[in-house]
């Protein structure tokens, strides 16, 4: 957490209204009218910072934070205000060091206090409607603001004789700015040579002050009647006619340079990056950092899964495929379909968790004081949440209850929603693991998930669950998404009698598992075609030809033959360029899905590897 940010938390606890504001220009980064009457919450200032990390904050004076501030930009500033006060200890009043001068901080009266400016020369006052730069902000010359007498306890009462002076009449007309800036005595003394920039620095000031220009040319032209030798007119008005028009330039250019750093490249020269391992949650299935996805039908028992896992978390016991221990770590769940008390407790209980080291994230707390819902919007309280108990896995399930109103079938919704997600598990290097159900399709396993395909884009692990359909009550979790490692073996699983229990490796694929049940009769017919297969392929490849040719001879209709073929995970390929297709029986010795699958150390075209045998032919490779 930056000292900015908690500087500014700080102020917000003490009841100050804070707002960002930019460091060369003291501009408000937002449209802060509405921090006049209300103040800032956590989230917001952090939200602020987090958009804006270089910016500088602001406190908004007047009834709202229950103060004003005294502007002094000059030593003679100060010796007036000591003048105007004598016998009060002003070394006691909280003040901060600006770039240029002191802020001084008092109590605010209980009546409304008008933003002045130059009330005597160097002083300014901050009221209602107005804001200053707070410590530690950095003023545009590069000095840090700092306090020199912080802010403990209740702030001083304004002195009567200060009171009286910036709740003076505002000077208004000829005779209230003749007052008010004193132009009459503005060369006097001023050596000849140095009486353009003298005018010039004048005719700024009185831009500065928002004085009308009709009315700056007539003080300038007063001042110049008063120099000796006379100062020519036509070079006094030209005085202010550039003042006025480089203070109109000078805005045009802060605005646009202002639009320009709203937009600029984030750039990393990748050598200055540290190089790391992936680290593993479940080794080569769930990363740690990353998003992981579990889709699936109802009843599949995907939050079964995830509580299963969980609970190989909070015990350090490894999950299938690993050997060693682990220390036990915190899981976060948010749920938002299984009741905590009757089914997420009693589940885990039952698998033997330490549900002392499982929390369940439930909702939030709004800025009204009202209890409400929790969505991936609001990933400040979610970070809040990993922050304070730094989980090793958080799961959300199912994920489409968290999209805060995201139309969950177009792409860049999804990405605006899943990307920060994927920002903060990387952050925190906390495993992620989503939980999704399919959609009534009968497509490719990638495209069965619910809502956009983007889910399974964002995502760098993903997984099916679904039903065995050799083993009815068997259930398979297939791998079908890894980016950071090979893809690994399908896992079968039970759940009897609401426990669950891990099974055997299965070289079942995803489209195996998802292919479109049959009834009775047609299962007769299937187990016919698929032992015709096995029978006919049990000796060696054999060309597609020949085996359409003879299941028709034995009666196995089309239909039937491709979904005996599907559910064998026959394998198929050409015999050679220009010849036909050959079908052969799976290698049961290694995934059925061998898309990524290269062994650790092993390099694409190493001597173990397809590519690298040299004795196999071009019409071997699938």
């Amino acid at each position: 957490m930056s000292e900015l940010l908690i500087t500014a938390l700080g102020y917000q606890s003490k009841a100050f209204s804070v707002i960002p504001i930019t460091t060369r220009d003291k501009k408000p980064l937002i449209g802060w009218e509405a921090y006049q009457t209300r103040r800032a919450t956590d989230k917001e200032i952090r939200a602020w910072l987090a958009k804006w990390p270089d910016a500088n904050m602001g406190i908004v004076t007047g009834a709202i934070s229950g103060l004003i501030v005294i502007d002094l930009d000059t030593i003679e500033a100060k010796d007036k205000l000591k003048e105007l006060l004598p016998g009060y200890d002003l070394r006691a009043v909280p003040r901060s060091r600006t770039g240029k001068g002191w802020q001084l901080f008092f109590k605010h009266p209980g009546v409304n206090v008008s933003n002045r400016a130059g009330i005597i020369p160097g002083l300014d006052v901050r009221g209602d409607g107005g804001y200053v730069v707070a410590p530690p902000s950095i003023h545009s010359n590069g000095k840090q603001y700092h306090w020199e007498v912080p802010i403990n306890g209740e702030l001083p009462t304004l002195p009567a004789e200060l009171f009286k002076l910036i709740s003076s009449p505002v000077f208004t007309g000829e005779t209230g700015y003749r007052e008010r800036f004193n132009t009459a005595q503005a060369l006097a003394g001023v050596p000849e040579g140095q009486r353009d920039e003298t005018l010039f620095r004048l005719a700024c000031k009185l831009r500065h002050a928002d004085v009308p220009q009709d009315m700056a040319e007539i003080l300038i032209l007063e001042a110049a009647g008063n120099c000796e030798p006379p100062f020519s007119e036509r070079l006094a008005l030209e005085k202010v006619e550039r003042a006025y028009r480089k203070f109109e330039a000078r805005h045009r250019d802060e605005k646009a340079s202002e639009a320009k750093r709203e937009r600029t490249p984030i750039t990393v020269r990748v050598s200055d990056v540290q190089r790391e391992e992936v680290s593993w949650l479940w080794k080569e299935r769930i990363p740690r950092g990353k998003l992981t996805i579990i889709e699936g039908d109802p009843g599949e028992g995907k939050s079964f899964l995830s509580q299963a896992i969980a609970t190989a978390i909070t015990r350090g016991f490894g999950l299938p495929g690993e050997k060693e221990k682990r220390e036990p770590e915190t899981v976060l769940i948010m749920s938002a379909e299984d009741g905590l008390a009757d089914t997420i407790r009693p589940r885990l209980e039952d698998m033997g968790a330490d549900v002392s080291r499982v929390i369940a994230l439930r909702g939030l707390i709004d800025e009204e004081g009202q209890e409400r819902c929790l969505s991936l919007a609001d990933l400040d309280v979610i970070e809040k949440a990993i922050i304070e108990h730094r989980p090793a896995l958080v799961i959300v399930d199912p994920i489409i209850a968290y999209v805060a109103g995201k139309d969950t079938h177009k792409a860049n919704e999804v990405r605006s929603l899943l990307a920060p997600l994927a920002a903060l598990a990387e952050k925190h290097k906390t495993a992620i693991l989503a939980i999704r159900h399919l959609n009534k399709g009968t497509g490719k396993a990638s495209y069965r998930g619910q809502g956009s395909i983007d889910f399974l884009a964002a995502c760098r692990s993903a997984f099916l669950a679904g039903e065995d359909p050799e083993n009815p009550g068997q259930k398979v979790l297939c791998h079908i998404k890894a980016n950071l490692g090979p893809k690994t073996a399908s896992l079968t699983y039970t759940i009897n009698e609401g426990r669950f229990e891990w099974g055997e490796e299965t070289t079942l694929t995803a489209e195996q598992v998802l292919a479109v049940p049959v009834e009775a009769e047609e299962r007769s017919k299937l187990d016919e075609a698929k032992e015709f297969l096995q029978d006919i392929l049990k000796s060696g490849p054999v060309a597609s030809l020949e085996v359409e040719k003879e299941a028709k001879g034995a009666g196995v209709a089309p239909a039937t033959l491709k979904r005996a073929k599907t559910v064998l995970g026959i394998r198929t390929r050409k015999a050679s360029f220009g010849g036909g297709w050959i079908w052969s029986l799976p290698d049961r010795r290694c995934s059925s899905n061998p898309e990524d699958a290269h062994q650790n150390g092993m390099s694409i075209f190493g001597k173990d590897e397809r590519l690298g045998d040299k004795e196999e032919g071009w019409e071997d490779l699938p």
